[in-house]
């Protein structure tokens, strides 16, 4: 459009420089070419003689010599003619020729036009397909994601029951593990029962140790194994003396610190004896008293610390007093506190 906007003003610019037809010529052109020529008057017959059918009259016409003014005028007249010719000719030149660039660029127009046109109504039809396809599309997603919807549902319901039933498998479970261990438990607690060594303490006798008139006892005791399998690495320590009786039930039955007897192993149905002196002697008709808990007793007590054949530390503790029944017969009683055992 700007190209065509230029080759238009240049067409124009003939038209600025020359008058057109009809226009008043500015001060200083000539005049002469648009006034009309004045025509010369024949010259005047020198005598009247009229021709006959037989002798015609010949008459030759002469024109009279131009003078050099005139002859100059006319020139100047047709020069500026052929200048308005050849403009003219360049103007419809140009104008024919831009008539054709604008027929030229009109046709193309029109056939980009048309093309556009083709273009614009193959896109609207593809457009148009895409939408229906579209459409169809999503009328046959909806439908599809309703069926998926409708299977999901179904799908949970069904995974909501076998969850139901999971869980109650799972309940299950957990009590059948539950009543397993406690199972197991009772039977490794069995096991353990059953195969453990079983430490125990008997009372043996006591052993007046007579120095003439005065008389210090010694209580021996007998640890027994009554399980069925060894203990192993066993600690005690044993404490004799002779108290007011009854005990009182405040006394905390002392040990020293450290376990000062050993013993490596006891094993099933086999016992070791232990024992304790008493630290004083008595005269004889007191010893009788004590020997029979005429307000006084011999009080034994201890602790025994072994490992059974699972590595378990094992303890026994004891306490007990003693009472002359016969001759050289004595009997034991435990005590009510410090006797326990695991």
């Amino acid at each position: 459009m700007r190209n065509a906007l230029i080759i238009l003003l240049w067409a124009g610019i003939p038209f600025c420089g020359n008058p057109l037809w009809g226009q008043t010529p500015s001060p200083g052109e000539s005049k002469t070419s648009h006034e009309p020529k004045q025509q010369r008057e024949p010259a005047t017959p020198q005598a009247n003689v009229r021709g006959t059918a037989g002798s015609p009259i010949s008459v030759e016409v002469l024109d009279r010599p131009k003078s050099k003014e005139q002859a100059e005028k006319e020139r100047t007249e047709e020069n500026y003619k052929k200048r308005i010719d050849g403009g003219t000719l360049l103007i419809a030149g140009v104008v024919a020729a831009f008539t054709g660039l604008l027929v030229w660029v009109g046709h193309r127009g029109v056939r980009a036009a048309n093309r556009t046109l083709v273009a614009i109504e193959k896109q609207a039809d593809l457009m148009e397909r895409q939408a229906k396809e579209a459409r169809e599309s999503a009328t046959q997603q909806a439908r599809d994601v309703q069926a998926s919807i409708a299977e999901a549902t179904r799908a949970s319901k069904a995974m909501e029951e076998i969850a139901e039933s999971m869980a109650s498998n799972v309940e299950s479970v957990r009590q059948s593990v539950s009543i397993n261990r406690e199972i197991a438990d009772r039977q490794k607690l069995i096991s353990e029962l059953q195969g453990r060594a079983y430490l125990t303490i008997v009372f043996d006798s006591v052993v007046p140790q007579n120095n003439a008139t005065k008389v210090r006892f010694e209580p021996r005791i007998q640890v027994q194994n009554r399980g069925n399998t060894p203990a192993y690495d066993i600690r005690f320590s044993v404490v004799a003396d002779v108290f007011a009786f009854p005990i009182p039930d405040e006394f905390g039955f002392p040990l020293p610190d450290e376990l000062r007897g050993h013993s490596s192993t006891i094993g099933p149905g086999l016992h070791k004896i232990i024992s304790a002196v008493v630290p004083k002697l008595y005269p004889e008709p007191e010893a009788v008293k004590i020997a029979n808990r005429d307000g006084q007793c011999i009080l034994a007590w201890g602790v025994v610390k072994y490992k059974d054949a699972f590595s378990i530390e094992r303890f026994i503790e004891f306490g007990f007093t003693v009472i002359l029944v016969g001759e050289n017969q004595w009997m034991s009683q435990d005590t009510t506190n410090n006797n326990d055992s695991n």
